[in-house]
């Protein structure tokens, strides 16, 4: 898939100066929140910030679950997947917190039942919101790994 191919949830990277952090020899994993034409909008979660870049500056990644210094990424990656999110938004009200929420349009009993499995203790709190006619806003908020 090349970056004309980016969606909504899509685990990405990119050089560690667009970043404008210290490079390393492990890549930073980011999130596609939102996707333009010619841009889209990132957030690295173990960074704790996010960005707009260019299309031709990112590239699409695939990640394994295990690696707990990309978990935070392939957590978000997995709930936009379960939920069927269009679009996302994060929001880091404090330190110890993330707030995650998911646009989508459909949620059930089942499907929250399976988020919080899947989330566990992580979950602060998980509010379901309506957003218009035809969206749903699913905000959760999750502690942040130690």
């Amino acid at each position: 898939m090349n970056a004309d191919e980016l969606r909504v949830g899509d685990l990405v990277t990119c050089a560690a100066d667009l970043l404008d952090v210290a490079s390393t020899d492990d890549q930073r994993i980011g999130l596609v929140l939102e996707s333009r034409r010619s841009t889209c909008r990132l957030f690295f979660p173990d960074l704790g910030h996010g960005l707009w870049l260019t299309r031709t500056h990112i590239r699409r990644v695939t990640i394994e679950s295990g690696n707990p210094h990309r978990l935070n990424a392939f957590r978000l990656h997995h709930l936009l997947e379960l939920l069927g999110g269009s679009e996302a938004d994060v929001e880091e009200p404090a330190r110890e917190t993330i707030v995650f929420t998911i646009f989508h349009e459909h949620i059930d009993l089942k499907l929250l039942e399976t988020i919080r499995d899947y989330l566990g203790d992580e979950c602060v709190s998980l509010n379901i919101r309506p957003r218009s006619m035809s969206k749903i806003a699913t905000e959760i908020e999750l502690r942040r790994p130690s």
